[in-house]
């Protein structure tokens, strides 16, 4: 098999591992068309210092010992097989990166052999890029389940992130759709002996201060596979904010079940897009506006409505709190108004030095969404709008603008 066949094989296997936030709401629903993204190696992701960049998006193999019932990877499953040495792989990223198609490459394997001999392959890789061809750029490796502590050591001097998939929110979860996988052994004791690292390298690095030093500097980051065990959004966010406080994880990724042919789970419904977005804004909530898990607006069963966004949900139920008077509200208060954001509420904020907010368009200066919170506010005691104002179209992207 020629190595563009190969490439054509690993990089739709990679394609439900995510590197970064999902940028891309482009859909193309036929793989053998030319232009599928399903079928580059290309993706998008956010990198350590905020911006959007392209990754070369690769696993060493699909050929995988393990029988995960959603995995395309799957041992039972029949599907080709492919597999690229060292130097290959490395000669296809640098064609790549030379050509500034991509600004970096997220390594991911499937667990071939063994989870030894898997992670001996990709240090291998790593390290036939830093030292024979002198790459210095942006290396994300998965790191597959049960890889022994010397590995990952070894993996982590050569990389800027590294990751291992936690798949679900608890033990009896993973147990039904990765029976294989020992949550605590496999997965969550090498997540803290990453972090553990991280913190080893830069000895002030605590949970929750700026940015670790030396190797790993982009930190550690994990994905939940959503909607394939009947897990509810509470109990997904819920697990995401404890393993971010415990284990100082820089993301968390969220990757909508969709049923693929030949596996256990191949007739369960496909999870919603929407519902993954609606994790993505509840995290981001709760990690840059202030948000405590008590306030994300869970329905009876656990979970976000997907007509709404969790902020502007989380103001409809709460209207006792609003409208909130836009030139005496602390931060706080702004953050939950929907339209404001950290960046345009400290802006409000930091302009009563010098002028005081008369007019919506004021405040849309500032980088305020004022269509989204007009009817949440009062400036200068007057209101602004009502929810009426709030028909129509709505979802607006809670990583691209002020919510």
């Amino acid at each position: 098999m020629d190595k563009l066949k190969k490439l054509e094989i690993l990089s739709g296997s990679a394609k439900f591992d995510i590197p970064g936030s999902p940028t891309s709401k482009r859909k193309v629903r036929r793989a053998d068309r030319l232009g599928s993204p399903s079928r580059s190696p290309i993706c998008h992701a956010t990198a350590p210092d905020g911006r959007n960049i392209s990754l070369f998006r690769i696993m060493l193999t699909n050929s995988c010992e393990m029988s995960c019932a959603y995995c395309p990877c799957s041992a039972r499953r029949d599907e080709p097989k492919a597999r690229l040495e060292a130097d290959e792989l490395a000669e296809l990223f640098l064609d790549f990166y030379k050509r500034n198609l991509v600004e970096g490459i997220f390594l991911t394997s499937a667990v071939n052999r063994s989870p030894g001999y898997s992670m001996d392959e990709m240090i291998k890789t790593v390290e036939l890029l830093r030292k024979r061809h002198k790459y210095a750029g942006y290396i994300h490796c998965k790191i597959v389940p049960g890889a022994d502590r010397a590995s990952i050591e070894t993996l982590a001097q050569y990389v800027d992130r590294l990751s291992i998939n936690i798949e679900a929110p608890n033990e009896a979860a993973l147990k039904q759709i990765a029976p294989e996988k020992n949550y605590q052994q496999d997965l969550i004791e090498r997540m803290r002996w990453v972090r553990d690292i991280i913190i080893r390298n830069n000895p002030s690095r605590r949970p929750g201060r700026g940015r670790p030093a030396g190797a790993l500097t982009a930190g550690q980051t994990t994905q939940f596979v959503v909607g394939a065990a009947g897990e509810s959004d509470r109990e997904i966010v819920e697990s995401a904010q404890q393993l971010t406080d415990e284990l100082d994880l820089r993301r968390v990724h969220f990757g909508a079940f969709f049923p693929v042919a030949g596996t256990p789970l191949e007739n369960r419904p496909a999870a919603p897009s929407q519902r993954q977005h609606r994790l993505y804004q509840a995290d981001w909530l709760l990690r840059f506006y202030g948000f405590s898990r008590e306030e994300l607006p869970y329905d009876e069963k656990g979970n976000l409505t997907l007509a709404r966004d969790p902020k502007l949900e989380y103001a409809l139920r709460r209207p006792e709190l609003f409208p909130v008077e836009i030139n005496a509200a602390d931060i706080e208060e702004l953050l939950r108004v929907p339209g404001i954001g950290p960046r345009s509420a400290f802006r409000i904020v930091n302009s009563r030095a010098y002028c005081k907010i008369s007019s919506l368009r004021q405040l849309q200066e500032l980088g305020a969404v004022a269509k989204r919170a007009r009817p949440f506010i009062l400036i200068d005691g007057k209101r602004q709008g009502s929810l009426e104002d709030l028909n129509g179209p709505q979802q607006l992207s809670l990583f691209e603008t002020d919510e």
